[in-house]
């Protein structure tokens, strides 16, 4: 008996149905979250068109802050402080945060 390997099983183990439902799962937690946090910082910002009231969007396994200024709410500026409502919400969901 030998094993052969298969090159295509990472490939194969995101494309399957229940990774992608459990990452979908996630991902709604991760934008619950980020929605509170946002609208602790007074969210939105600076709106983008056709998305007034939320600047977080949760697409697929993805979550996303649709806001002009994302950036400055994630991370701050020398004006402004750092409200983080993305990462903050990665880690209330019981993630790492990779991005440090």
């Amino acid at each position: 008996m030998s094993f052969k390997l298969n090159s295509n099983i990472e490939r194969e183990i995101k494309e399957s149905a229940g990774v992608q439902k459990g990452q979908r799962r996630v991902a709604e937690q991760v934008g619950e979250h980020a929605r509170r946090f946002a609208s602790q910082a007074k969210a939105p910002w600076i709106p983008r068109k056709g998305h007034k009231n939320d600047p977080i969007v949760v697409k697929g396994n993805r979550v996303y802050n649709t806001d002009h200024g994302w950036h400055l709410v994630e991370f701050g500026s020398k004006n402004s402080p750092i409200w983080a409502p993305l990462r903050r919400a990665i880690r209330a969901a019981g993630l790492k945060d990779r991005s440090k």
